[in-house]
């Protein structure tokens, strides 16, 4: 008993001494353990009257019996907030006691062992009682706690708003007197406010209507001055716009650094200033492009000889940081009200004749034709035409054989792209081909052209069916997904690689090489073979040539045509240096039998030509492969 008192001690301690320490404890597992340190005092308790009930005298057992039931009125106050804990506390305590007695026998034993267990109902009631007060006790508490809680909280926040309260208005009796000192301040530099205003709004203006980098006017200040020019015009009065455009400067830009392009803008407007002319309005319209307004004209002429003197003065050299820069410029010039009576009407009719101008090569002034519009109108109709028309399947392929003039065999056969507008009928593709280049369905119509020469190359006969010859640009390479166009063409149709050759012009090569050079080389690494078109007509160099993977180089028609001329020397040493790479040499254009032995003379095996075939449909190159007998090539004009 001793033993089960002193832990009881230390338990108490050890409660203390964490509690005290500790600002967060497990109450759960307090209340645990202090039910478990109870029940188990509660038990040793119960074990001694048990155990040595039997051999106690009547006064003995008296006095136990007492001591027992004090304990168990004890825990009636103890334990009242757990009910429970007091009732097995006391059920413990008293039941085994009055269970013993009836084991006694006697009447006497068994009145007593009655009296436990009335004693043990009576101190339940009690218990209950005694819980429910002390919960309620508890609830008053821990409510009071609260609104002490809440009162102090209330007052601490009424301290702090009376503090914060004190610092407002002391800060606003600061910014009282500070703000009648930045009033007179304010009142002392009012005027110079205003005076630097209205300087700022001058610049502005300035700035609004100049262009920063020339000092020129800007487009919008142009615009002002050609209204206030058309409205001040008189009966017979005459304008001239003249647009004017800078050649090459996008290679200042590329080559020297945007710097350099800026200082060559800066010296090409302070020579239009200074030119002779004298131009009344000049603006720089943006990029490269300015733009002179002539007032009082009778005629064209001025404005001819004043685009004349402007580009001789903007072709003279330009010193850049010690380096000579080169440019020149092409000019448009349109009149009113000849060609308009409008700013917007004039300043577009003027860069029509500009971009006419560009067009033509040796031309670099020319004066608006209204036959300029309907051209540009025509070309953008037909752009708009060539989409429809690609999305719609209505081109046309058709091949043209490349013979052998040596064995007489058909190698391969070029397929060529046809359009014939229902309107305008037949449109060559050296016009809208380009028309595709600029607005990007190159990349749907070389796409399209693959497949349809895929897909008639399978169906020709023979033991060695030809190949086919597909022309790619240079944007299907760099910006589209050419390896992938060509394997799914391979794969769709089961054309075997070999006999597919793709046909590249010169540009192609002197475009991204870092980009181009490796989708060629797949291409040739999985056995398609890459020709390269056009030959000698654009950016020709070794470089290229070893650079990357050429099969074949295809003379220009345009030099097979002057064999007979000046072109024999630039066609032999073609040939020449081809064979020395290793490439095989095809002849475009061959038109007569002379071309044919003459270049068959230079070695020129492969050729390709109206004296062998026409453009054919894919629907006539069965028959035509079945019935070609080049028996005697001198005759095959006739064959």
């Amino acid at each position: 008993m001793q033993a089960a008192l002193s832990a009881r001690a230390l338990q108490l301690g050890y409660w203390h001494r964490v509690t005290s320490r500790l600002a967060v404890r497990d109450s759960r597992r307090e209340i645990r353990t202090f039910t478990i340190g109870a029940l188990l005092t509660a038990m040793i308790w119960s074990v001694y009257p048990v155990a040595f009930l039997p051999g106690l005298s009547p006064d003995e057992r008296a006095v136990m019996t007492a001591i027992i039931t004090g304990i168990a009125g004890g825990s009636t106050t103890v334990l009242a907030p757990s009910l429970l804990l007091a009732v097995a506390y006391q059920g413990i305590l008293l039941l085994p006691v009055a269970l013993g007695f009836f084991a006694l026998g006697g009447q006497e034993n068994a009145v007593l062992g009655i009296l436990g267990i009335v004693c043990f109902l009576t101190l339940s009631v009690s218990a209950r009682i005694a819980h429910l007060a002390a919960i309620q006790s508890l609830r008053l508490n821990l409510a009071n706690r609260r609104l002490m809680d809440d009162r102090e909280r209330e007052h601490q926040r009424t301290a702090t708003a009376n503090e914060q309260l004190r610092a407002l208005q002391k800060a606003l009796e600061e910014a009282n007197t500070d703000l009648e000192h930045k009033v007179t301040d304010r009142t002392e530099k009012l005027l110079n406010e205003i005076r630097e205003r209205q300087h700022y709004e001058q610049e502005l203006s300035r700035l609004a209507s100049t262009d920063p980098l020339t000092g020129l006017g800007n487009r919008a200040s142009l615009i002002q001055r050609i209204h206030g020019a058309l409205a001040g015009a008189g009966a017979g009065s005459r304008l001239a716009i003249l647009f004017i455009d800078l050649d090459d400067f996008k290679e200042v830009n590329d080559v020297r650094g945007h710097h350099a392009g800026d200082l060559v803008l800066a010296a090409v407007a302070s020579r239009l200033l200074d030119c002779p002319g004298q131009p009344e309005d000049l603006a720089r319209w943006g990029g490269d492009e300015f733009v002179v307004v002539l007032r009082d004209l009778d005629g064209p002429g001025r404005a001819l000889e004043l685009a004349a003197l402007l580009r001789a003065r903007i072709a003279e050299p330009i010193d850049i940081g010690g380096e000579t820069v080169r440019i020149d410029a092409t000019i448009g010039i349109s009149l009113y009200p000849d060609h308009g009576d409008g700013h917007d009407t004039l300043i577009r009719a003027a860069d029509l004749a500009m971009y006419a101008a560009k067009q033509q090569r040796g031309q670099r002034v020319r004066l608006f034709d209204p036959l300029l519009a309907e051209q540009v109108a025509k070309g953008h109709f037909l752009g708009q035409c060539l989409s429809q028309a690609i999305a719609d399947r209505k081109l046309t392929a058709v091949f043209q054989p490349i013979v052998s003039v040596t064995h007489g065999h058909c190698l391969a056969l070029e397929a060529l792209v046809r359009w014939n507008h229902p309107e305008h009928g037949p449109v060559p593709p050296s016009e809208f081909i380009p028309m595709a280049e600029r607005s990007g369905d190159i990349l749907a119509l070389g796409r399209w052209m693959l497949m349809e020469a895929c897909r008639a190359a399978v169906q020709w006969p023979g033991e060695a069916p030809p190949a086919v010859s597909v022309n790619v640009s240079a944007t299907q390479i760099i910006e589209g997904r050419l390896v992938e166009d060509v394997l799914q063409a391979l794969e769709q149709f089961a054309l075997p690689p070999h006999r597919l050759h793709l046909e590249l012009t010169e540009t192609a090569f002197a475009g991204d090489n870092e980009r181009v050079a490796p989708v060629l080389a797949e291409l040739r690494g999985r056995g398609v073979r890459i020709s390269l078109d056009d030959f000698g007509t654009g950016f020709s160099s070794l470089a290229y040539l070893r650079r990357f993977p050429i099969d074949t180089i295809k003379i220009d028609k345009s030099f097979v045509g002057g064999m007979e001329a000046e072109s024999e020397s630039i066609v032999r040493a073609i040939v020449s240096m081809a064979h020395a790479l290793g490439y095989d040499v095809v002849a475009e254009g061959v038109e007569v039998e002379s071309q044919m032995e003459a270049l068959r003379a230079l070695g020129v095996e492969h050729q390709q030509g109206f004296l062998f075939a026409r453009p054919m449909p894919a629907g006539q190159v069965a028959a035509w492969l079945e019935e070609w007998s080049p028996v005697s090539l001198p005759s095959i004009s006739r064959s």
